[in-house]
């Protein structure tokens, strides 16, 4: 079997995805902050996105928002991406809060619906389903 070689335009559409996708995932968790009642989340644009495939092809540079929340005035927790392209998984982004670091990965394959899974210091770095109940637990520690 031959493999195609990647074009800007795959590299595009790989990006679209992944913007869709976070912007989905911080959807996601606005709703569950929302729900908990005194959370609230804010999006801010934060970091830029130019990954070694995006600089081999002339993709141009992409700015990905990070996601804030709060309970009351006090910052609880802020997700931020880390890259698309990773081993193993279909992008990565991180969980901030006080208590360190949760790594936030995609399983699912490319273009397909996300399956995002956790590995976070509270549960061993064990792989766990990122759910509404993974979250409020993350961030009420």
């Amino acid at each position: 079997m031959v493999e195609k070689e990647v074009t800007k335009e795959d590299i595009q559409k790989r990006i679209d995805d992944w913007k869709k996708r976070i912007s989905s995932l911080y959807d996601m968790i606005s709703e569950w902050a929302a729900s908990e009642g005194m959370y609230r989340c804010s999006r801010r644009p934060a970091i830029q996105m130019y990954e070694e495939l995006m600089q081999k092809l002339s993709v141009h540079p992409e700015v990905l928002e990070l996601l804030d929340v709060y309970h009351g005035r006090e910052l609880v927790a802020t997700v931020k991406p880390i890259g698309l392209w990773i081993v193993g998984a279909n992008g990565r982004l991180d969980i901030l809060t006080r208590n360190g670091v949760t790594i936030l990965v995609d399983k699912a394959e490319k273009f397909h619906k996300p399956r995002w899974v956790a590995y976070g210091s509270t549960n061993g770095r064990q792989a766990r389903r990122f759910d509404k109940r993974y979250f409020v637990r993350l961030i009420e520690e």
